[in-house]
């Protein structure tokens, strides 16, 4: 009789073994941990439906004990630490509270303008947006327009006709179009300011320009209020953040501005500035050297301007000069008025400048050299 041979295989490490194994009871909805143990001999209680019971094999999340371990969501294979994030500290707490009071004055000022451009009732854009379509196909092509039954809608309202419809709808499109673009610029321009202020004093800046400068007679209307309990520093000088924020929207300003004033010295009509300039030459030949031939289609370019303003051709010659002095004139200044704001944005420093240079941006049209400055010449002055 053979005695049997011992097995070599060595015995599980049943210690070991044990301390990597654990039931853990979790909370079905929340996943959440609210008992585990190592005991192989644990049987949970078999009544109720609000836990879930797993085994799990592998050590446990560093520091759970089952004074904590209620912190732990554990979804059957991962644990996570669902601990409360260290609170922010109270000063910047404090910041984003006030950036959200900022945040909703912004809204609501945008809203307020944006509102009174709206349609009134229902699916009101969508036709807009059709009349706006039958405007447009009217003008570019009337024989060929199809349906425009809307247009006739407000020809009819409104007793005007369709070519007059039509530009009135193109007209307040345009309208609205320019509040959307106007306002969107104002949102965009706030919001990075607020976003980018970094301290009680930038924000405190920033509120002050939202009341005062953007669209101020809404501030009394809005429904949260944000009272002027700390002075204003105006000439604290601001931080670089905000000081780039505030230069890029003065020089947009400007530019608006100037494109304004010079506006009125323009066309829409393709070769105006090569027409005008011809006329121009003509008018000066005529006086310069009266009774000689010119360029037949200049002088037939000052000849066309004296029949429509039914006036002589020496008095047309004599005020088309005046018109291109004046143009002139009004070129140079606005010229020389950007350059030399651009140069006091460059170097603003405080509110106080802010508040000067955008006070001088807005009154440019006011400035303007006086149009009686610029005479009309006469023909011993051309000649001189």
């Amino acid at each position: 009789m053979q005695t049997p041979q011992s097995d070599s295989t060595p015995l599980p490490d049943l210690a070991v073994q044990a301390s990597s194994s654990y039931f853990l009871v979790t909370q079905v909805k929340s996943h959440r941990v609210v008992y585990f143990t190592d005991d192989i001999e644990y049987q949970p209680p078999m009544e109720g439906d609000w836990y879930y019971i797993s085994h799990f094999h592998g050590p446990l999340p560093e520091g759970m004990t089952l004074r904590n371990c209620w912190r732990w969501r554990f979804n059957g294979g991962v644990f996570i630490d669902a601990q409360t994030p260290a609170a922010k500290p109270q000063q910047e707490l404090l910041l984003e509270s006030n950036r959200k009071a900022l945040r909703r004055i912004l809204l609501e000022k945008i809203n307020a303008v944006r509102a009174s451009q709206a349609p009134k009732g229902t699916l009101g854009a969508s036709i807009r947006a059709e009349k706006l379509r039958q405007a447009n196909a009217y003008i570019a092509q009337p024989e060929e327009c199809g349906d425009i039954g809307f247009l006739h809608g407000v020809a009819l309202a409104r007793g005007l006709s369709l070519l007059e419809a039509a530009q009135l709808i193109i007209c307040k499109a345009a309208d609205t179009w320019h509040v959307l673009q106007e306002t969107e610029q104002v949102l965009e321009q706030f919001t990075v300011a607020i976003q980018g202020a970094r301290t009680q004093e930038a924000l405190l800046a920033v509120r002050e320009s939202l009341l005062q400068d953007a669209y101020p007679a809404l501030s009394r209307t809005c429904r949260y209020p944000v009272a002027n309990t700390v002075p204003i520093d105006v000439d604290r000088p601001l931080g670089p953040v905000h000081l780039c924020h505030e230069k890029a929207r003065l020089r947009t300003l400007l530019v608006q501005h100037i494109n304004k004033l010079r506006k009125s010295e323009e066309t829409d009509c393709i070769a105006h500035s090569d027409i005008s300039e011809r006329r121009y030459r003509a008018a000066k030949a005529f006086l310069q050297f009266p009774g000689t031939t010119s360029d037949e289609n200049e002088i037939a370019l000052l000849n066309g301007y004296a029949a429509a303003q039914e006036i002589a051709l020496e008095d047309a010659a004599r005020q088309v000069l005046k018109d291109v002095s004046q143009s002139n004139q009004l070129l140079a200044w606005s010229e020389n008025e950007r350059i030399r704001l651009l140069r006091h944005i460059s170097i603003i420093r405080t509110l106080a400048d802010i508040r000067r240079v955008e006070a001088t941006i807005h009154t440019l049209s006011q400035a303007l050299p006086a149009s009686d400055q610029a005479q009309c010449p006469s023909t011993a002055e051309v000649k001189a």
